[in-house]
């Protein structure tokens, strides 16, 4: 029997209502180092979006090959626009979307629903 290969998507959502969970730790932290530890991806540019109200972390990264921007809420419509324009046009850039909590992740996730992207990995 053939080994199934699991289809993921290049853009990752991390979201919660609840604030203070850890969400832009995972974001900033650990999906980079998880992502650029598989030799596929080496090459590729990460790009952050972190769209909180609230917080915006004050991370600077010294590796090129990742970028981080922050956003409120109120910019959340054309962040999103530019992040499904990437799905759809390149393979080369991987996403992940930092929302904080309350109004936030219901903002990304209203937007997400609205525009059928459902196929995101979400953590």
């Amino acid at each position: 029997m053939a080994k199934k290969q699991i289809q993921t998507s290049n853009v990752n959502v991390c979201l919660s209502t609840k604030g203070g969970v850890g969400k832009s730790n995972l974001a900033t932290q650990i999906l980079p180092f998880i992502i650029f530890n598989d030799k596929k991806n080496e090459n590729k540019t990460l790009k952050i979006y972190e769209i909180d109200d609230n917080n915006i972390s004050r991370i600077d990264f010294s590796d090129k090959r990742i970028e981080k921007n922050s956003f409120k809420v109120n910019q959340a419509n054309n962040v999103l626009e530019d992040l499904s324009n990437e799905i759809i046009d390149t393979n080369e850039i991987i996403s992940i979307c930092d929302a904080g909590g309350g109004n936030d992740t219901k903002a990304v996730l209203k937007y997400l629903d609205k525009n059928h992207l459902k196929n995101c990995n979400y953590y």
